[in-house]
């Protein structure tokens, strides 16, 4: 096998006769396979890569494993191979470190004839420290299991257990999200009935937590899968959408059949303190049985959380939306009338456990018993469909949205302005204007298409325009 860095990323693959650059080249003298993995890693910082290869059961013809990697004793990338795959060379080749891009120095490296645990890789990333002091900042830093006999916290598993009430106090910028649900959801389509608690310990210098706003507990509502991409990834680690706003009336969402009458949302802020307050909602794009991620949020019941697993949606959306606000050069009207109003989704960090309630562990979806987990690390944000939590005015039509990742899709793109008709034939579609007066006594001008219902098909998309004029 090889292992290269280049510019910004690594990788290790195991080889084929092509790969002249780990190997001779000659067909006889290596495995073959098609595997990589890619390590992206952070440039002009001393960091501990790992790459480990766990044990495959050979008597098993469908068994696989993992290969991962991993930056500063944290899981950074993996792949999972089979018995298909081989990591060794007929014509053993030397392992190459750097490239032509790339100036590496290495203060150690270690191999093993076997493959390590995840605790193993965190003691040799706490004790190949450089100093003692670096050797103290990481135990402390990865501490986060507790030990129930000696009420201390531990780098270890084997330690002590992860639980979100134990968490929560040494992670005071970030929310522990608590899902209790009959099942995991297993789609973007899929809704199930959950409750969802919140506990933000005090003590943070950037997200400090409130007893009474933001230790909160939602119940009666729905949770599902979120993201059309991310749900092609979903059993890695999925995007979630959580529903609190159940007024008995309206959908929660399209994709729920029916409202429930008695199926009502409600939310205690100031959960298990005596200043504990129940609110019910009483209307769904009302203000009652909502809650504020900050002090400087609009209140809101319905949230997306963006997992960092399978992709870095930390920095995909949460940091990138973030970026955008603190730099945007102008002030939106809607910001303007109310400043809590962001021009985008915002996240703040969280940490989500579930548990699975139902006793038929059969239907569980992610563990097999009725304990609490931990799930997921990423950011909890206001839903992209919370319209009145940004600047987006639904009603104002000169403001729209762009759907990126969807953006080739019929009903996604820029008209072109032609049409198909029922006969076959093409012609350019047309509108008139219908001027009306808003609330205040302004003009309003609406375009209104003259093209009938009954003869129009489709629109043409950009892609087929040529064929069709020229």
């Amino acid at each position: 096998m090889g292992i290269q860095m280049s510019a910004h990323n690594g990788w290790l693959k195991t080889n084929k006769a092509s790969d002249v650059d780990v190997s001779d080249g000659s067909s006889d003298t290596v495995a073959a396979t098609n595997t990589y993995l890619y390590m992206p890693y952070s440039e002009e910082d001393i960091i501990e890569m790992d790459i480990n290869i766990d044990t495959i059961d050979l008597e098993n013809e469908t068994s696989t494993a993992f290969v991962m990697s991993y930056e500063d004793g944290v899981p950074s990338k993996a792949y999972v191979y089979d018995r298909s795959d081989r990591f060794y060379q007929y014509d053993p080749q030397p392992i190459t470190i750097g490239s032509t891009y790339c100036d590496v120095r290495i203060y150690r490296l270690k191999i093993y004839s076997t493959s390590l645990t995840s605790e193993g890789i965190m003691r040799n990333f706490i004790a190949d420290s450089m100093d003692s002091t670096t050797m103290l900042a990481r135990y402390d830093r990865n501490s986060i299991y507790y030990n129930q006999e000696t009420g201390e916290y531990s780098p270890y598993n084997t330690n002590g257990i992860l639980s979100p009430e134990r968490l929560a106090p040494i992670v005071p910028n970030v929310k522990i999200l608590m899902l209790e649900t009959d099942h995991f959801t297993t789609s973007k389509k899929t809704f199930v009935k959950s409750n969802l608690r919140c506990i933000h310990a005090p003590g943070g210098d950037v997200y400090p937590g409130d007893e009474y706003y933001d230790n909160w507990y939602f119940e009666n509502g729905w949770h599902s899968g979120q993201g059309t991409t991310s749900d092609n990834y979903g059993n890695s680690g999925r995007n979630v959408d959580f529903l609190f706003n159940c007024d008995g009336v309206h959908k929660p969402s399209d994709k729920i059949k029916d409202p429930e009458p008695d199926y009502i949302s409600k939310v205690t802020l100031g959960y298990n303190t005596e200043n504990a307050y129940t609110e019910t909602v009483t209307d769904w794009k009302g203000d009652s049985g909502k809650i504020s991620l900050t002090r400087t949020s609009i209140p809101n019941n319905f949230f997306n959380l963006k997992v960092n697993i399978a992709s870095s949606e930390n920095a995909n959306n949460a940091l990138m939306q973030k970026r955008y606000t603190d730099f945007l050069p102008y002030i939106s009207p809607a910001k303007r009338r109310d400043p809590r109003i962001k021009n985008d989704m915002e996240f703040v960090p969280a940490i989500l456990f579930i548990k699975e309630t139902n006793p038929d562990l059969s239907t569980h979806n992610e563990f097999q018993d009725n304990e609490w987990h931990f799930y997921a690390l990423g950011n909890l944000g206001d839903s992209k469909k919370t319209d009145y939590t940004r600047s987006y005015d639904p009603e104002d039509m000169n403001e729209f949205t762009i759907e990126i990742s969807d953006n080739t899709k019929n009903n996604a793109t820029f008209q072109t302005g032609v049409y198909q008709k029922q006969d076959g034939s093409y012609g350019y579609e047309t509108f008139h204007l219908i001027k009306t007066l808003d609330k205040e006594g302004e003009l309003v001008v609406t375009p209104v298409s003259e093209v009938s219902i009954s003869e129009h098909i489709s629109p043409v998309p950009y892609d087929q325009i040529d064929a069709l004029l020229f």
